[in-house]
């Protein structure tokens, strides 16, 4: 049999429920078997230094509440030692073959974890086996004090980097990590449940910088992040005039008192931002909250080449229907520049009953006009909820009629 059909049945048993023990048993027929059989086994490696009976959300709550967590990880440290280390003696061997399949990592690392040694031992082994590595993720507790060059020199082809740890201390150790990716395009710094990542003081406050040590990689265009991490990444990234290098951007609700200085750095990127997306509050049911949306305070029109739009909603449960009237009749007065091509809407997860009281007649008629949008070609409604295709074809037939709604 060829071996291209080989591995379209090797692909397809990958896509299978239980793929991990029926890709194990072919990698043992043959060796013609096993290179496609360690490229879907081996794709994504999660290495912790956690114990398999410690919880990560256990060990963040803890840390955040002051609680001391090794009494009840250390014996769950000792059965993950052996583990870390086979995994280490691996990479060093001349006979490692799975390093070159791996093309995602997630690691969870803790300060508090005698195990947490075992990461910066491995650095130039990653680089020397695993040079496919294009997705970072860093979960975990970070301790400032500690230096992670060991590790973070193992990734030199990383494209995607996603950080959720939290960082105990102030310094640039989480600069330094970011900088330590030369190929970096995408970085997501994903909101916390506790503290924020420690960046740098708004406005040009903090920590001296040397553009030699903590200058932004020079192929990141595209940002994710949210909360008290936005301001501080935008002070750092205007440090060095990179804001005016970001062309893909996605933000969370932040804390109002940061909102005048983010729409400020905004404003910089507008020449060359081409793709936003915009999480609107949340807001819980009788618990108030400092977070708030950029969806009232952002002036879309100093974007000047901004090609796609997408206004977000976060599901809470038990919300006040007049927010969802409030968020989406905000798009009648948004002011966009003329080049904008993609409009991207999700939907609130809410009944029929309060989707009825949004003025869904005046949002068709203002965007369906083509002297408000001369250039736009899709307004994509993603479902959620309560709501339906065959609703939203009822509610916005002009959109309809000119072949301009979708759902993706």
């Amino acid at each position: 049999m060829p071996q291209e059909i080989l591995d379209m049945v090797i692909d397809a048993v990958a896509g299978s429920e239980r793929y991990k023990s029926s890709l194990s048993a072919c990698s043992l027929v043959c060796r013609l078997w096993t290179p496609r059989t360690r490229h879907h086994l081996f794709r994504n490696v999660t290495l912790s230094s956690l114990g398999p009976n410690v919880s990560p959300i256990e060990i963040l709550m803890n840390e955040r509440d002051g609680i001391d967590t090794n009494e009840s990880t250390n014996e769950d440290e000792d059965s993950e030692v052996s583990r870390l280390a086979i995994f280490a003696s691996m990479l060093r061997s001349a006979y490692c073959t799975f390093g070159p399949h791996i093309r995602s990592m997630l690691i969870f690392r803790t300060r508090n974890c005698r195990n947490d040694l075992h990461y910066d031992a491995m650095g130039k082994d990653l680089k020397r086996r695993c040079p496919n590595i294009k997705e970072l993720r860093l979960d975990g507790l970070f301790s400032a004090s500690k230096p992670y060059d060991g590790l973070m020199c193992g990734f030199p082809n990383v494209t995607h980097f996603s950080i959720g740890f939290h960082l105990s201390g102030k310094s640039n150790s989480t600069l330094g990590m970011i900088h330590s990716l030369p190929s970096l395009r995408r970085l997501l710094v994903r909101p916390q449940i506790a503290t924020p990542l420690v960046f740098c003081g708004l406005h040009g406050q903090g920590p001296p910088y040397s553009p030699h040590e903590l200058l932004p990689p020079r192929h990141l265009h595209d940002i994710e992040t949210g909360r008290e991490n936005t301001a501080h990444l935008f002070s750092w990234l205007r440090t060095f005039k990179w804001l005016e290098k970001i062309d893909t951007l996605k933000l969370s609700p932040g804390p109002a008192d940061h909102s005048q200085y983010v729409v400020e750095c905004m404003n910089l990127m507008g020449p060359t931002l081409r793709h936003l997306k915009l999480d609107r509050e949340v807001t819980l049911s009788g618990r108030p909250t400092r977070y708030t949306s950029l969806l009232h305070v952002v002036d879309l029109s100093k974007l000047t080449n901004l090609q796609t739009l997408t206004l977000a909603d976060i599901h809470v449960s038990h919300q006040n229907p007049e927010t969802y009237v409030k968020y989406l009749e905000f798009l009648l007065r948004i002011s966009v520049p003329s080049k904008l091509e993609t409009l991207v809407i999700e939907c609130p997860a809410c009944a029929v009953e309060q989707l009825d009281l949004i003025n869904w007649a005046a949002i068709d008629k203002f965007f369906a006009n083509g002297t408000h949008f001369p250039k736009l070609r899709s307004v994509a409604v993603q479902l959620r909820g309560a709501s339906s295709k065959e609703y939203f074809e009822k509610k916005l037939p002009l959109l309809c009629d000119w072949d301009l709604l979708g759902f993706p």
